[in-house]
């Protein structure tokens, strides 16, 4: 108990560092400027596209005004290769980076990379979804990683920009999503795809869930017999105050983010119907709109997710006696609920839910692949699930789903 709550202890401090920047009951960001992980991965097929047409006629842009955009890593293209499905099959993967909670926050916002395409490299150097793209499934495959620049999980939708301090700022992330889709359709190839798995981390995460059943609805049109899946990394997020009762930062944001960004026709909506006009905005929880996605999703997470403690339940644990009584029952309490949120789901959806204290599991650290409950890794939890639901010769309904069932500390064999 004591070494995971040092753990924990380290890693809220870094959460803690990455919003200090701010106001915290304003702003919310789960990845910093000045500390991005970013790799070398060595691999010159990945090429940034800036969706400069879109931004000139549509008004498709970030926060500041700039264009929006991707990096792309086509498929190899073997001389010898007689497989020429892999051609046809897609990763699109929205980066995460949390959101900006009033027009003054997302105006310090639009002067960053999660702002603003200025600032963006040559290629695709982040450690987000970086393990996917690196297994061997998808090492062929088109992969399409989009840059976040709108602060509202591509939701916002307000016609004329927003003046804070002499300076304009825009809510157009539903704009950005249609130029995105356009783009890969129309430009890339996205129209003949035979697999596609829609997905994202963190803040990405939630795009993915909030979006999805309306991608694969446009999609369809191209391509009727295309299998689009899902999956959602560490923003398996619920719905709950803080340990003290008060409203959590993530609510209070996403409930002046719904509103502001105008972000209603953008929201799942099944979910929407379900809430009521007073609580539509809490679909922007995972907890609430995944019961109400109809395209097969798997969700990776964890049930101590330093994010969500931070983020939702208020939590701060003190490095030399562990997190307070009261604190320490309340994240407890929280993971047990979110696994009762996760088991509820429909069957076409999986999971693998750890006691590990991460967040973003598909990124650089080797969860994918280390990671253990019940003797399997999450990348073969996920593979089973995933090749499952493509193969079109074979049930499609197996059930895969993996959760540590102990508290705090991984069960049995299980390990981080």
């Amino acid at each position: 108990m004591l070494r995971t709550m040092i753990q924990l202890r380290a890693i809220l401090l870094a959460v803690f560092a990455l919003t200090s920047a701010t106001d915290d009951t304003e702003y919310l960001n789960d990845f910093e400027d000045s500390r991005i992980t970013t790799i070398d991965n060595g691999d010159t097929r990945w090429e940034k596209v800036l969706m400069t047409d879109a931004a000139s006629n549509h008004g498709a842009v970030c926060l500041d005004g700039s264009p929006g955009g991707y990096y792309i890593r086509r498929r190899l293209n073997h001389i010898d290769d007689t497989n020429t499905d892999d051609e046809n099959n897609w990763v699109i993967f929205h980066q995460g980076g949390g959101w900006c909670g009033s027009d003054t926050n997302c105006l310090r916002r639009s002067r960053g990379r999660f702002g603003s395409s200025n600032s963006w490299g040559p290629t695709y150097d982040e450690s987000q979804g970086s393990e996917i793209f690196s297994s061997p499934l998808f090492e062929n495959y088109t992969i399409v990683f989009a840059m976040y620049c709108d602060g509202s999980s591509w939701t916002s939708d307000v016609d004329h920009p927003v003046i804070v301090r002499n300076r304009p700022i825009y809510y157009r992330g539903h704009r950005l999503l249609e130029a995105l889709i356009h783009n890969l359709v129309h430009v890339e190839g996205l129209k003949n795809a035979t697999n596609v798995l829609y997905s994202g981390c963190s803040a990405g995460g939630l795009t993915a869930l909030l979006h999805i059943d309306y991608i694969a609805s446009r999609l369809s049109v191209f391509s009727p017999n295309a299998t689009f899946l899902g999956l959602s990394d560490g923003m398996f997020s619920l719905d709950r105050n803080q340990f003290n009762t008060r409203p959590g930062l993530f609510q209070r944001i996403a409930k002046w983010g719904y509103s502001a960004w105008n972000s209603s026709y953008s929201i799942n909506a099944g979910c929407r119907e379900s809430r009521g006009i007073e609580d539509e905005w809490k679909c922007m929880f995972a907890e609430h709109v995944s019961m109400h996605v109809e395209t097969p999703a798997f969700f990776v997470n964890s049930k101590y997710d330093p994010w969500q403690l931070r983020a939702i339940l208020g939590i701060k644990c003190e490095y030399d006696v562990g997190c307070p009584a009261h604190q320490e029952t309340s994240y407890v309490l929280y993971g047990q609920s979110m696994v009762r949120s996760l088991e509820i789901l429909p069957e076409k959806h999986g999971y693998y839910v750890s006691n590990c204290i991460r967040h973003c599991l598909t990124g650089s650290r080797g969860n994918w692949n280390r990671m253990m409950i019940d003797d399997v890794n999450m990348e073969d939890a996920f593979l089973m699930w995933y090749e499952d639901k493509i193969n079109v010769s074979g049930s499609n309904n197996h059930t895969v789903r993996f959760v540590d069932t102990g508290d705090v500390e991984p069960s049995g064999t299980n390990r981080c």
